[in-house]
């Protein structure tokens, strides 16, 4: 089966990848005289305030050249990025966290996409964690849909709301509510703008990964409503 990878620029989801990536699986590499230098890290160190990550070397041999081009195999998905070594401190390399990444594109099934002015809506139920009691009930317009997933434009005032909660659920589909809420996964968040009747606006789109099953004739019925 062919891999297909596509670019992320999100740093919601950049952020997440390098979060879920372990050294064992983790590569990475530099050009010199035509040839490609390996390395392989024994440990990955995320410094989120200083926009960093650092790799400890297993067996550096002080080789590795700063202020050049440093390339990164991530475990995560494949993800793979390029960036500059910024600091060198015995085994320990410092790199920025990159603005894009190339990572393995995993969705299954078609997605069905929206104009904003179709106004696609959704109901969702969000909640700080899975037991919360006390929980808040939104409508978001949808972009695009399937079987495994929903992309949903979210305003600026929500944004943090979804980034900070533990507890996404999808409880209906236009009209429709689910007799069970579909379980959500936030997967990525980043900036969008759009037009709607000759105006522009600034917001957010969020990418979801449906956890549980959505039944089929609801979701076809939401596609084709008008």
């Amino acid at each position: 089966m062919k891999l297909v990878f596509r670019n992320s620029d999100s740093l919601y989801e950049i952020v997440n990848i390098i979060k879920f990536s372990t050294p064992a699986k983790t590569l990475l590499w530099q050009n010199k005289n035509g040839k490609r230098t390996l390395y392989q890290p024994g440990q990955i160190i995320f410094d989120e305030a200083l926009h960093l990550i650092q790799f400890q070397i297993k067996n550096y041999d002080f080789s590795i050249l700063v202020d050049e081009t440093i390339y990164i195999k991530l475990s995560y998905n494949e993800s793979v990025f390029k960036g500059q070594v910024i600091n060198v401190d015995h085994s320990m390399i410092s790199v920025y966290i990159p603005e894009e990444i190339k990572t393995l594109e995993l969705r299954q099934n078609k997605r069905i996409s929206f104009m904003p002015k179709d106004e696609k809506k959704v109901h969702l139920e969000i909640a700080q964690e899975i037991t919360s009691e006390r929980v808040h009930h939104l409508a978001f317009t949808a972009l695009d849909i399937s079987a495994g997933g929903i992309s949903l434009i979210v305003s600026d005032n929500n944004k943090q709301l979804l980034e900070n909660s533990g507890k996404h659920l999808l409880t209906a589909l236009g009209r429709h509510v689910l007799d069970t809420p579909v379980i959500m996964d936030l997967r990525y968040g980043q900036a969008f703008r759009y037009r709607i009747r000759g105006k522009t606006f600034m917001s957010n789109r969020f990418g979801f990964k449906f956890l549980s099953d959505i039944n089929q004739s609801i979701l076809d019925h939401f596609v084709h409503s008008g």
